[in-house]
């Protein structure tokens, strides 16, 4: 199955990649030396699977690069995020039903969890 995966195009990888989890990327990248070949530092595989999140940011640069600026792009970390943060958090509490603070928390969970040594 491996080996089926791996001789796919591309384009075809990273779609059936897009029904799973993100993580399952990079759960799948260190299974063998091909698979971390053909999918964790391939910059085509990148460009195919994060395709959407490069309309607002460059899409050259070697696959470290690629997987970076996904990251952050998926993960809400570009730009000033932690402001960006602030200012949502302040325009909930000023809403008419008042802040939802379980969604508040649940959403800051999974932006912290994109966050990287480098960040």
């Amino acid at each position: 199955l491996v080996q089926l995966l791996l001789q796919l195009q591309e384009e075809l990888r990273a779609y059936l990649f897009l029904f799973v989890e993100v993580g399952c990327v990079g759960n799948m990248a260190p299974a063998c030396r091909h698979s971390r070949s053909s999918l964790w530092n391939d910059e085509s595989f990148w460009k195919a699977y994060a395709g959407v999140c490069f309309r607002t940011v460059p899409s050259d640069g070697d696959a470290a690069v690629l997987r970076d600026r996904f990251r952050r792009w998926l993960f809400h970390l570009d730009g000033d995020w932690a402001r960006d943060f602030e200012d949502f958090i302040a325009e909930a509490r000023r809403s008419e039903f008042g802040a939802d603070f379980l969604q508040l928390l649940t959403d800051a969970r999974y932006t912290v969890s994109g966050l990287m040594p480098c960040d």
